[in-house]
């Protein structure tokens, strides 16, 4: 495939044409889009005079006078156009792609400038994209708009007409579900004349069909030569890279035969040497093994599977002609657990191939799979290269520049380097040192195993363990990752606490952030062994030390603290003046995390001299390399003159506020919408439209709590979340469960705020955002007194007073918007309170507890026990120690959560307690048995959905306005009585005749509830053991699904109800769930078919 558009901004020159004429050529063109033609007639002549050829179809779009119009030409042999449709700045193609014979819809637009035009062009696209039967489009040209602000460089796009016109875009993407297709080349592609302007307008998006169907393709921007913009190859073509890794599959453990081929593998081979050597050795030769038989024996079951559908669909035949005799009803039954052995086996495959960790298996979102395979697949492929600035794609050119690149990367030149004698480093001790080289223990080599993917980093792995528990007596406290107690939201915590003292306080400071280039790379192996040295790690600890395993991380916190050690000299000798933080005067002059540094201080010329020397001796001494270009350099106090020349003597780029910092952004105003955009367009992308189609609703929940866990987590465990933003990211997550869109709007059959609650409790468990925010919050609180001695603790308490005055006190007017949310959401005075009704104080000396106002007798404070006393108290915020002692003198106090039997926070339970103080409390006895039950996720949503009234039933409809008409009341099952949902389910005679059947099967003839809920509840009398109930439970839950399915199928289709099918498809539907999901069920789908009433009775613990 081959398809460019180009904005050739008039096609009336020859030199123009000539140019157009050699690209199709050289790229052998299949189709051409061209927009601006800027020509009021085309004709047969002028198409041929760059097209070349005979072979070929055009239609256009005249220009009015020398404005617009629109070009498309194309090869008859790869594209059959069999209509065409056309509006003042589109037009568009319907027809046969003949490669695959796929029916496509190519769309070529030249958007105009203005937006309201722009709109009202958007909104016929998605009109006719949502009347259109043809599932694959693809929509290319120049849109006159962008994206995101960063494809517009030179240009503000701050303001809102700006900000409308991207959000205005990126909805129309959302609603005519459109894919960008994976980029080459170039960021941008149109350029003004000068150079300085630049935008990225152009564009080819497809839908999710063409990206299945048309494998590996991309889009390529081309170089830019007769226009101001560049034109854009669309091209899926296979390139052969060589050999695949070995990759095992998970649905090879459920095969019979994979155990014995694996054990006959291993028994016949007979390798000598030492045991790691023969354990690898055997590895490798178990892997060619085990490609042969999947070559050979498990991919020759897809033949299988063919051929099973095949003679499915003959007996289906058969049996619409005359009844089936009892040897082909028998080979039915074979071949439909044939068929579904087969559909779990293809689920599994293409789950595991997609990588999408967080759904489940067994809801059968085979597309979704398919997708994401596809997705994975262009994003991790690699087109090309670029080598002396020509694009090159093959692929052994591409390999040995690889090749050579890395080869130059990891070489170093020889030169004497310079010591860190003149720092000092903590040490670690001799039983530390001795626990380092100790034997390896059994547990510890099971946990190496258990969390490694490969052999090789086992034993890094080990010693990884081990290192972490020395590392926090010897790495400074500036350092926040990879040690246990610390982490990445402290050195946030710390930098924006700077920022905001020098901001409120006048004061001039300056920060400088540091990009090491190629940082894990760089490191000087002798300047490491050095440091390993310095710091009292035996000689042991000097060999066989590797990069790129579990090691790594560490070892790069032991180079880093040499940068550490440098500046905290410098701050010691009085060569560098750091920033000073509150009124303790806490010295800020490094912040870490990894590789990620800030340095501050105070504004003056000497510092910045010294930071400049710092980081040149710094490579000098450990490899690592600065990039002052990428790095930057910023001020508070300092007039923008001297500002410019401190940056240009660092050699770097000016950093203003807000700016973003380990992922958050420090000095913005988290109370604004804007601050959250990156979070809220992000989740927009995740659960973008085209994934809640190809999932099911089970699906799409799985996938809002993964999407909440992992991409606003980050933002609401440092920053209190407006309202507006909490109701924005609520309502993504509330139309994307129920199948709304931008352009549309689905019904919502529950409340949100039923969703939002335990599933045990009649909901989803979808975590309430605000009330999430707050539970990750309170974190800060808790750390805040279990951790005096961090700086982050020492910080606040330098500021604010610390835990103390975030309990007793109000917000002052110059604390930080962080500190103020903190004290709003969990402090003493200002919040509600929760937090406080759930910790106890475990007296230790009473220097941290205060007498009045916490809770350290029974469950309540002595101010609201004793309010009289307390009014007279002239020490109401003393603490215990200054109120007198015991008699012994010494008591045991500590912060203890009583929600825990272990007295720890978790935010889990800090959730669930917030949640129970704001909701009232329902029985859950009900729900809990419903998501017990043994059945595909999907089939647990409908039953859900059921006992919560969520089903589109008809007296359902008519409580919600949506059914007038009396005759479609009507129950389409009976034909006799208006339709309910327990009339549906239990009272409807035909429906009354299958549970009839049900108890049959067990001999059991009952009467039966008639409302759901008693219904669900019933259990037949011959059933006890718990795996008959479970199994009971299963069925009846297949039957009710089955009766909602028969029921859509009679109201929308005309189908008639048939007792004997619908037995059927319960009996095959409950053994395929119980099959798939249930290891102690093992019964023949042929003998569940014959009597599943025995079988039934037959299951025993």
């Amino acid at each position: 495939m081959k398809i460019i558009t180009f904005n050739i901004r008039g096609l009336g020159g020859r030199v123009k044409r000539r140019n157009l004429r050699e690209m199709i050529q050289k790229e052998r063109v299949q189709l051409l889009c061209l927009q601006e033609t800027k020509t009021r007639e085309i004709t047969e002549a002028m198409c041929k005079s760059f097209w070349g050829e005979d072979d070929y179809e055009w239609r256009a779009i005249p220009a009015v006078n020398t404005a617009g119009g629109l070009l498309c030409i194309w090869r008859k042999e790869a594209f059959q156009c069999c209509s065409v449709f056309e509006g003042s700045s589109y037009l568009g193609l319907e027809g046969i792609w003949l490669d695959d014979g796929s029916r496509v819809i190519f769309v070529n637009v030249y958007m105009p400038c203005i937006q309201a035009q722009k709109e009202l062009i958007w909104n016929e696209l998605v009109e006719m994209k949502n009347c259109s039967q043809v599932q694959m489009w693809c929509v290319l040209g120049d849109f006159n708009c962008i994206r995101r602000a960063e494809e517009r460089v030179n240009v503000d796009v701050s303001n809102n007409n700006r900000t409308r016109e991207m959000t205005q875009f990126n909805r129309f993407i959302s609603q005519m579900e459109l894919e960008e297709v994976p980029i080459i080349g170039k960021k941008y592609t149109w350029y003004k004349p000068n150079g300085r302007v630049k935008s990225r307008l152009d564009r080819i998006f497809v839908t999710k069909e063409c990206l299945l169907e048309w494998s590996n393709i991309s889009q390529k921007v081309m170089k830019r030569s007769v226009s101001d913009h560049c034109p854009i190859l669309l091209q899926s073509k296979m390139v052969d890279w060589g050999p695949k890794p070995f990759r095992s599959l998970d649905c090879w453990i459920q095969d019979n035969q994979f155990h014995t081929v694996v054990e006959d593998a291993w028994r016949r081979m007979s390798i000598q040497g030492w045991g790691a050597y023969v354990l690898q050795q055997k590895l490798k030769q178990l892997k060619i093994t085990l490609k042969e038989w999947n070559a050979k024996d498990f991919k020759s079951q897809k033949m299988e599977e063919r051929r099973v559908v095949e003679e499915m669909n003959k007996l289906d035949i058969i049996e619409e002609e005359r009844s089936l005799t009892e040897v082909e009803i028998s080979r039915k039954c074979e071949l439909l657990q044939l068929f579904w052995d087969a559909a779990i086996r293809n689920e599994s495959i293409w789950c595991q191939k997609s990588r999408s960790q967080w759904i489940k298996e067994g809801d059968m979102n085979t597309k979704f799979f398919h997708l994401m395979v596809k997705w994975r697949s262009r994003k991790n492929e690699i087109k090309g290269l670029f080598i002396d600035d020509q694009w090159v794609e093959e692929p052994k050119v591409v390999k040995n520049n690889a090749l050579s690149y890395f080869e130059n990367r990891f070489q170093e030149q020889s030169i004497v380097r310079p010591k860190l004698d003149g720092a000092h480093f903590k040490t670690i001790s001799s039983s530390q040192n001795e626990m380092l080289v100790a034997v390896f223990g059994e547990v510890e080599i099971k946990e190496a195993v258990w969390d490694c993917g490969c052999m090789y980093k086992i034993l890094s792995k080990i010693l990884a363990n081990r290192m972490k528990k020395v590392l926090p007596s010897v790495i400074d406290e500036r350092q926040s990752a990879f040690i246990e107690g610390r982490n990445i939201m402290q050195s946030v915590l710390i930098v924006n606490e700077t920022i905001h003292e020098a901001k409120v306080k006048k004061k001039e400071g300056i920060f400088f952030k540091v990009d090491f280039e190629k940082a894990y790379d760089s490191v000087n192996w002798s300047y490491l062994l050095y440091l390993l040295q310095r710091m009292g790690f035996c000689s042991k600890w000097g060999r066989g030390i590797r990069q790129g395993d579990p090691l790594a991380p560490f070892l790069f916190l032991v180079a880093a603290e040499g940068l550490t050690a440098m500046v905290r000299e410098a701050v010691k000798k009085n060569i560098f003046k750091p920033m000073v933080v509150g009124n303790n005067k806490v010295n800020i002059s490094i912040v870490q995390y990894a590789d990620d540094t800030m340095i501050f201080g105070e504004g003056s010329i000497q510092n910045v001299v010294v930071i400049k020397a710092i980081m040149r001796c710094f490579e000098l001494i450990s490899g690592l390399k600065v990039n002052f270009i990428k790095s930057k350099f910023g001020a508070i106090g300092l007039e923008d003159q001297v500002l410019e020349r401190f940056a240009q003597l660092l050699n770097c780029k000016l950093l203003k506020l807000p700016f973003n910092y380990l992922g958050l952004p420090i000095g913005a105003n988290p109370r604004r919408k804007v601050t959250w955009i990156p979070v809220v367009e992000k989740i927009k992308k995740r659960l973008s439209n085209w994934k809640g189609k190809v999932l099911s609703m089970a699906g799409r929940v799985q996938l809002i709590n993964s999407v909440l866990t992992s991409l606003p987590l980050y933002y609401l465990s440092f920053y209190k979340i407006p309202k507006g933003v909490c109701s924005e990211i609520s309502r993504l997550q509330r139309q994307f469960l129920w199948g709304s869109n931008q352009g549309s709007k689905k019904m919502a059959w529950i409340k949100w705020q039923k969703i939002t609650v335990a599933k045990e409790k009649g909901g989803l468990n979808i975590k309430d955002i605000n009330l999430f925010n707050k539970a990750l919050l309170a974190k800060w609180r808790w750390c805040l007194f279990h951790n005096p001695e961090a700086l982050w603790v020492k910080l606040l308490c330098s500021k604010y007073g610390g835990f103390q005055n975030l309990c007793a006190q109000k917000a002052l007017q110059n604390d930080s918007i962080w500190w103020k949310d903190l004290i709003m959401v969990c402090g003493g005075l200002e919040s509600e309170g929760w937090f406080d009704r759930q910790v106890e104080w475990k007296v230790n000396r009473g220097s941290a507890v205060r007498f009045w106002l916490d809770n350290w007798v029974e469950q309540v404070t002595l101010a609201a026990k004793f309010p009289s006393l307390f009014a007279s108290s002239e020490q109401k915020h003393h603490v215990i120690s200054e109120m007198g002692e015991w008699v012994e003198g010494v008591w045991k106090w500590r912060f203890w959560w009583s929600e825990q039997t272990d007295g720890m926070f978790s935010v889990k339970e800090a959730y669930n307690v917030i949640e129970s103080e704001t909701r009232p409390e329902e029985e859950g006895s009900l729900f809990k048995q419903i998501w017990s039950i043994k059945a595909p996720p999907k089939a647990l949503i409908f039953l859900w959905r059921l006992v919560n009234r969520g089903i589109p039933s008809v007296d359902i409809l008519k409580r919600r306005n949506l059914i007038l008409d009396e005759q479609q009341s009507i129950c389409v099952l009976c034909n006799k009585v208006e339709e309910t949902v327990s009339h549906l389910f239990c009272n409807c005679q035909e429906v009354d005749n299958i549970w009839k059947s049900l108890l049959n099967w067990i001999n059991c003839p009952s009467p039966l509830p008639q409302e759901v809920e008693h219904h669900f509840n019933f259990i037949p009398a011959p059933l006890s053991s718990s795996i008959q109930i479970q199994a009971w439970r299963t069925l009846w839950l297949a039957t009710t699904r089955t009766v909602w399915m028969n029921r859509n199928k009679g109201r929308f289709e005309g189908v008639t109800f048939n007792l004997e099918n619908t037995l059927r498809e319960i009996t095959c539907t409950s053994w395929q769930w119980m099959r798939l999901l249930n290891k102690q069920f093992t019964t023949p789908f042929a003998q569940w078919l014959c009597n599943p009433g025995q079988c039934l009775l037959s299951l025993h613990v």
